[in-house]
C-alpha cells in the first residue's frame, strides 16, 4: 500500500472538486426555443408596434438602416451572424439598456459574438 501525504490528498481533492464545479451536473446555457434569426424573422413579419417595442424602429427604418450599413460596407454577414442579427442586436442593447449578458440570452448568442 502506498502512503500518501496529506497535502497530496488535498491537492487531488481540490483538483477533483473544482472539475466537479466546471464540468459536472451543469445546466445547459443559451436554452430559449427561439433563436435570434428567428426573433428578428418575427418581428419583421409581425405588427410594427412590436418592432418599434423591441428595438426603438420601424421596419422600413430598421431595413432601410440595414441597407445604408451593407451599402457603405460598415457590415457584412459573418460567418456566424447575419447582418439583421448584428443591427438588431445594436438596437437591443441601446434602445433598452440592456447588457451584454442579456443581449446573449434574448439572441441566443455567446458574450463573445455579441
Amino acid at each position: 500500500m502506498v502512503d500518501f501525504s496529506p497535502e497530496l490528498l488535498c491537492a487531488v481533492g481540490y483538483a477533483v472538486g473544482t472539475y466537479c464545479q466546471l464540468h459536472v451536473g451543469r445546466k445547459l446555457y443559451k436554452t430559449s426555443a427561439m433563436s435570434g434569426c428567428m426573433y428578428i424573422a418575427e418581428l419583421l413579419k409581425g405588427r410594427e408596434k412590436r418592432m418599434v417595442e423591441g428595438l426603438g424602429i420601424s421596419q422600413s427604418s430598421f431595413l432601410a438602416l440595414r441597407r445604408f450599413l451593407v451599402n457603405v460596407g460598415t457590415l457584412e454577414n459573418s460567418q456566424y451572424i447575419a447582418v439583421d442579427e448584428q443591427v438588431a442586436i445594436f438596437l437591443w442593447i441601446v434602445r433598452g439598456g440592456q447588457s451584454f449578458w442579456q443581449a446573449g440570452e434574448r439572441f441566443q448568442r455567446s458574450l463573445c459574438t455579441v
